[in-house]
């Protein structure tokens, strides 16, 4: 029996990590800090959500994005939306700070999950951070196949609880969204 997969995107991570991603790679390697967690981030990366995508499985239910409301991010959920993919933008807390993202993707998840035997599902989980260790431990231990798809710098805990680590390094210039090109008019 084919499982169905069930893609999981922490919107807010990927982007970031994407940004800091991008300024690690723009950094000559011998100024390169040995910890990506210290980069700054390069503000105008932006990845091609068409294209990620098509790389997890153009095939899959519809993308599931969770984030958080900010002046950038409302521009990524909309391209996202646009995209195809389910969107949750939540509100930050009184601090600005991002509260509920996990939880509310890791339950949407579990609610996926519920009731449908690990034969008939698969789940891709598109996120770096260690505060999804326990969404993926508790549906590895029901018998779901979990990825884990993000940039090398993810949490080791998080790509030892994964079925599979799929590093999106080796894909980042094909991620990376392109303006589209001016067409010139011939008189």
């Amino acid at each position: 029996m084919n499982s169905k997969e069930h893609i999981f995107i922490d919107g807010s991570n990927l982007f970031i990590e994407g940004q800091r991603r991008a300024a690690y790679v723009a950094t000559p390697q011998a100024d390169r800090p040995s910890d990506i967690q210290q980069s700054s981030c390069d503000l105008e990366y932006r990845i091609d959500l068409a294209r990620l995508h098509a790389f997890l499985n153009p095939g899959a239910s519809p993308p599931v994005m969770v984030g958080s409301r900010s002046i950038q991010g409302e521009l990524f959920f909309e391209m996202a939306r646009r995209a195809g993919f389910d969107t949750a933008l939540l509100d930050r807390n009184s601090l600005n700070r991002e509260k509920a993202v996990d939880m509310t993707l890791a339950m949407r998840a579990i609610e996926r999950a519920w009731g449908n035997p690990p034969s008939s599902m698969r789940f891709v989980l598109v996120a770096g951070d260690r505060d999804y260790v326990p969404l993926v431990t508790f549906l590895r231990e029901r018998g779901f196949e979990t990825d884990v798809v993000f940039w090398s710098h993810a949490a080791p805990e998080l790509r030892r609880a994964a079925s599979r680590f799929v590093d999106l390094d080796p894909h980042f210039e094909y991620l990376r969204w392109q303006p589209p090109t001016t067409l010139r008019r011939f008189a």
